[in-house]
C-alpha cells in the first residue's frame, strides 16, 4: 500500500486529492502488470474504467482499414488515460498497449466521476490536462497539413523531448531506446525510410547522436532555435 500511495500521490491529479479522499481512492484501485505489448484495451469496446500508469509506458493507436497503425499517444508514469468521454456512456476511441513492462491501476468510471464531483479541485486540474492535450492534437495535425515531412519529424523529436528526455550534463537531451524508428515513423505518418533519412541529416549537421545502447541524443536547443 505504501507503494501505491506513494506513486499514486504524484499524479498531478491526484495532488489536488486531500488524505481522506486519497484513501479512498487507494481502498477503491485496481493494480494489474502487463508484459510488453500487454493489451489494455482494444476500439469500440465499452469505456468503463479510467486507467492510471504506475510504472511504464503505453502506446494509444488507431488502425486504418489496409491495417496502418497510427500512434496517437505515448503515455508514460503518472499520466491517466482515456479522458475522452468519461461522463457519458461511450466506447474506447482507440486502442491501448504497453511499450514495456507496466504496472497500470485502474477504477470505475462512476468511481471516477465522483472523486471529481466531490473534489473541485480535481476537477479544474483535469481540464487543465485535457486542454494540453487538445492543443497537442492541433498541434499535430497542422503540423501534417502545414509541413513537409522532415519538418514534421523534427517537430517530433522535439515534443517528445520536452515530455519525455532527460537533460546530460552536457545540455543535450537524452531518448531511450523505447521510441524505435518504427514508433516514430507510426507516429507521424511516415515511412522508417523517412525517419532514418531525417536522421541522417540532423547527424550531419551535428544536431543529432545515437548512444551505444540505441538511444538519440538531441542538441535541443540547437535543433529549437534552428527549426522550432
Amino acid at each position: 500500500m505504501s507503494f501505491l500511495k506513494d506513486s499514486i500521490k504524484n499524479f498531478p491529479i491526484i495532488k489536488e486529492l486531500n488524505e481522506n479522499a486519497l484513501t479512498h481512492l487507494l481502498n477503491i484501485i485496481r493494480l494489474r502488470q502487463y508484459k510488453n505489448h500487454g493489451q489494455i484495451f482494444s476500439k469500440g469496446t465499452s469505456l468503463n474504467e479510467i486507467y492510471f500508469i504506475i510504472r511504464g509506458k503505453v502506446k494509444i493507436f488507431n488502425k486504418d482499414s489496409c491495417g496502418k497503425e497510427q500512434i496517437v499517444w505515448i503515455m508514460q508514469k503518472g499520466d491517466i488515460f482515456p479522458l475522452e468521454g468519461f461522463s457519458r456512456e461511450v466506447t474506447f476511441p482507440a486502442n491501448a498497449e504497453t511499450l514495456e513492462d507496466s504496472i497500470i491501476g485502474s477504477i470505475g468510471v462512476h468511481d471516477f466521476e465522483s472523486l471529481i464531483l466531490d473534489n473541485p479541485n480535481v476537477l479544474i486540474k483535469l481540464f487543465s490536462v485535457m486542454n494540453e492535450r487538445i492543443i497537442d492534437l492541433q498541434t499535430r495535425l497542422e503540423e501534417q497539413v502545414l509541413l513537409e515531412r522532415n519538418m514534421q519529424i523534427v517537430k517530433l523529436l522535439l515534443r517528445l523531448c520536452e515530455r519525455y528526455g532527460e537533460i546530460t550534463q552536457n545540455g543535450q537531451c537524452h531518448l531511450k531506446p523505447q521510441f524505435t524508428t518504427t514508433d516514430l515513423a507510426k507516429m507521424v505518418g511516415a515511412s522508417r525510410g523517412s525517419i532514418s533519412r531525417t536522421y541522417s541529416r540532423l547527424i550531419k549537421e551535428q544536431l543529432l547522436y545515437k548512444d551505444n545502447v540505441g538511444g538519440l541524443l538531441v542538441e535541443f536547443e540547437k535543433l529549437k532555435e534552428k527549426f522550432g
